[in-house]
């Protein structure tokens, strides 16, 4: 761009007609998350911005690896049950945040293109960070092949879903997509947590 005043101006009317296009939902976003976000976003001080909340769910997930790191660095399964409430709790922070984020802009009316690039730069780093959790909770190993099939399949799954939002001006998610997944890692942490996990 450097000195190009066109190119500048571009940018500027590129910035200012920006409007968010809300994705088709999928099955648990339109039988409950959305409601549950858009109702605690309702709770929420309007002086949070919704980066914050963005980062704050970042945040959480970073935690939890970094739990997982500290406890079982080769991913084998070593991380204590006792653990895996915690570890579910910031994985609800982070889906909670990440679904809350959207609601509060709307809400406040400050919705932009800079919030939507940070919000899908911090989902591309979550996906997989989720990815080494579950593989930790399922006792996986890093010396096992499919860590790293696991981790670009996640990935190239996220590039798709983002290329419909380039190409057809919003995203599309199946029946079961990411949500679904995102709601069943904690339920599991948890369900092997009350049983033992064996």
């Amino acid at each position: 761009m450097g000195d190009d005043p066109l190119a500048a101006s571009r940018l500027r009317d590129a910035l200012a007609s920006y409007k968010y296009s809300s994705p088709t939902k999928s099955l648990l976003e339109r039988a409950c998350l959305v409601r549950m976000w858009n109702r605690l976003a309702e709770f929420l001080p309007r002086n949070i911005a919704p980066n914050a909340l963005t980062m704050t769910g970042f945040v959480a997930a970073l935690t939890a690896w970094g739990i997982i790191m500290s406890h079982s660095p080769d991913l084998s399964g070593g991380c204590a049950l006792s653990l895996y409430p915690l570890l579910a709790f910031l994985h609800f922070t982070y889906q909670t945040m990440d679904g809350c984020d959207g609601p509060q802009a709307r809400r406040l009316k400050c919705g932009s293109a800079l919030g939507e690039l940070v919000d899908h730069g911090v989902d591309a780093i979550v996906t997989t960070l989720l990815i080494l959790v579950l593989l930790e909770i399922v006792g996986f190993s890093l010396t096992n092949a499919g860590v790293l099939m696991a981790i670009v399949g996640g990935q190239i799954a996220f590039l798709l879903s983002n290329m419909t939002l380039l190409h057809l001006g919003r995203q599309i998610f199946n029946e079961i997509d990411a949500q679904e997944a995102q709601v069943c890692q904690p339920v599991r942490m948890v369900g092997w947590l009350l049983r033992g996990k064996g």
